[in-house]
Formats: C-alpha cells, sequence, structure tokens
C-alpha cells in the first residue's frame, strides 16, 4: 500500500510508481515529473487506485511528421492485463495521455490483434483529467468497463475512449473540447451504453499542448463518434446534452455500426449534420 506520499522522479526513464502484487492500494499519493507512467496496474487483480495526483506526466517520441497521439509516451494511471481493478478521483494535468487501458491491440488488421479481452472489470469515476497532448480517458480490449461520473477536456486526442471493447458504461460524464471526439469507439465495440453524459465541442484552438505539425487541436471532432475498423454493435446513445461546433454531434463512419439505437438526445450543432451515420445496419433514431 502507498499511503499519503508525494513521489518526485526527476525525469529519470522511469515510472514512479508500479503496482505488481494483488490485492494493492494506491491512495492520497501526489506524483509529479515521471518520465513515463504515474501509476503502472500490470497483470495484477483486485487494485485499488484512489485519490492520486499527477502532473507532468509523459515524454515526446520524436517521428517523421505528421505528429500524432501515438508520439506521445506514458499516462497518469496505465492499466494493463489486470481484473478488478478501480480508479477513483484521479487528477492528471499536463501529462501525454490521462489514463490508459490496455488489454491488447484492438485492431483486427494488425499483426499483433489480441483475440482475448486481457483487462477485465474496470471501475474509473470521480476524475478529473485537463490539458492532455493525448487521450484523457481511453483503452484497448477491456471487458466490463465503466466511465462514470468523471470530468474531460482539452484533450489533444480522444476524451473518452473504448477500441474493441465489450460490455462499456459510459455515464454522467462531462467532456469538453478534445481533439478528435468527445466519447468514441473504435474497433468493434459491444454492448455499450453512452447515456446521461454532457458533451461540449466548440472551443477550437491549436493549443501548446500538441505535438508540432499535429493539426487538429482542441475543439474538433464529433461529440460522440464510432469509428475504426470493424463494426460496432448492440450501442445505446441517450445523453443530456452535446453540442458540437464543427463535426456532427453523433457520427458514423462507413459501415461501423449494427444495432444502434440513439433516442432522448439533446444536440445543439452548428456543424455539417446534427447526425450522421454512413451505412449503418439496424439504426433507430
Amino acid at each position: 500500500m502507498a499511503h499519503g506520499r508525494a513521489l518526485h522522479n526527476r525525469r529519470s526513464p522511469t515510472l514512479c510508481a508500479r503496482l505488481v502484487a494483488p490485492d494493492t492500494v494506491v491512495e492520497n499519493v501526489r506524483l509529479h515529473g515521471c518520465y513515463r507512467d504515474g501509476v503502472s496496474v500490470e497483470a495484477v487483480t483486485r487494485a485499488h487506485v484512489h485519490n492520486v495526483v499527477a502532473n507532468d506526466i509523459g515524454y515526446f517520441l520524436p517521428a517523421a511528421p505528421p505528429s500524432t497521439a501515438d508520439n506521445w509516451i506514458g499516462a497518469g494511471v496505465l492499466v494493463q492485463g489486470s481484473d478488478d481493478v478501480s480508479v477513483e478521483n484521479l487528477e492528471v494535468t499536463q501529462a501525454s495521455h490521462g489514463l490508459i487501458y490496455w488489454g491488447g491491440n484492438a485492431d483486427k488488421t494488425s499483426a499483433d490483434y489480441s483475440a482475448t479481452y486481457q483487462v477485465n472489470r474496470l471501475r474509473i469515476t470521480g476524475a478529473r483529467i485537463t490539458d492532455v497532448r493525448g487521450g484523457c480517458l481511453w483503452g484497448s480490449r477491456g471487458q466490463d468497463v465503466q466511465f462514470a461520473n468523471n470530468f474531460v477536456g482539452r484533450c489533444g486526442d480522444v476524451g473518452i475512449d473504448a477500441e474493441g471493447s465489450d460490455r462499456v458504461i459510459v455515464n454522467g460524464n462531462t467532456v469538453y473540447d478534445t481533439g478528435n471526439g468527445g466519447i468514441t469507439a473504435f474497433y468493434s465495440s459491444t454492448h455499450m451504453t453512452v447515456t446521461g453524459n454532457s458533451v461540449s465541442q466548440h472551443a477550437w484552438t491549436a493549443g501548446t499542448h500538441c505535438a508540432a505539425g499535429w493539426p487538429r487541436g482542441f475543439g474538433r471532432g464529433a461529440a460522440v463518434h464510432l469509428n475504426g475498423v470493424g463494426v460496432s454493435s448492440d450501442v445505446v446513445i441517450a445523453n443530456k446534452s452535446l453540442h458540437s461546433s464543427f463535426d456532427p454531434a453523433i457520427a458514423t463512419d462507413r459501415g461501423v455500426v449494427d444495432h444502434l439505437l440513439v433516442e432522448g438526445n439533446r444536440i445543439l450543432s452548428s456543424g455539417s449534420h446534427g447526425m450522421r451515420f454512413l451505412y449503418g445496419k439496424n439504426v433507430a433514431v
């Protein structure tokens, strides 16, 4: 157990805290200047990360232009290959990413595609993630994942994103001004419920948190977006408020959705469309 500590890394090539034992608790910890991840939960059963504050996390990996979110390495919290994990009241600013869960690559066209879900029963609640260069809260190949009552904004990439995940609940979150979509699903996510959220995409600015040559900036992308490779199925979208000034408030890419229910959304969009569905199957509005 780590309790009530301040950890300062001074930019050595490592992370601040690594959890590898079952039944581990990290709470009331402040992290600053971690070169890679603030807290890394690796192959653990039953871990609790509560009241962690992380600032100045990660680094930029130079690459040929254009630079993307993939060039930003490290997160306030990384959960990989773990089960029964709760993250509560996480606060991250000035980082490469806020929180990442990694249960394997969800891209079925990739040589390292993971056919199994390697993160199971993850709950992320009460987080406040702002001013990160990549994604605020996102992950891949998780099952039974819940994002509830989080506040995320000014994310260079996505706000809340589930990639190739199953049984995902996104409820009661506030998301604003993200680079590539407020709440998103890539690579065939299934049984996903997006309800009671407020998403606002309107204050576009390039910002200093984007890599050089990365054109997106903050405040672009749909409020709710289903995209990527493969088909996302059994999805419900019912939210309190969706505001998008540039892209549609709700959007799906070509042929990426089957069995989608959209109901009870309050939409304000001055972009191209309020809602846009491209060649979806079994879509009910």
